[in-house]
């Protein structure tokens, strides 16, 4: 557990780039906890951030290539560093 905690960066210190690791906070009121990958950045809406998930849901948004998505803001991700993780 330890491990884990420890494989969690505080959103506030980095910038979210395409590709990167993703877990949705657990505050988040539709998919709290859900784990995917940044799929696309829109800088010019405050920064929004389409989050490709690893499971598809019922009820999940899916986007034109049929993929289960959010778009969601930096204050509702946690970036998971899987090299910390080992």
């Amino acid at each position: 557990m330890a491990q884990v905690l420890r494989s969690v960066i505080p959103l506030m210190e980095l910038t979210l780039k395409k590709g990167d690791r993703v877990k949705v906070a657990g505050k988040h009121r539709w998919l709290p906890e859900r784990y995917g990958t940044i799929k696309q950045v829109d800088n010019r809406t405050g920064n929004c951030f389409l989050v490709k998930f690893d499971r598809d849901e019922l009820g999940m948004w899916h986007d034109e290539d049929g993929d289960p998505v959010l778009r969601l803001g930096a204050t509702d991700l946690v970036f998971v560093d899987l090299d910390a993780m080992g």
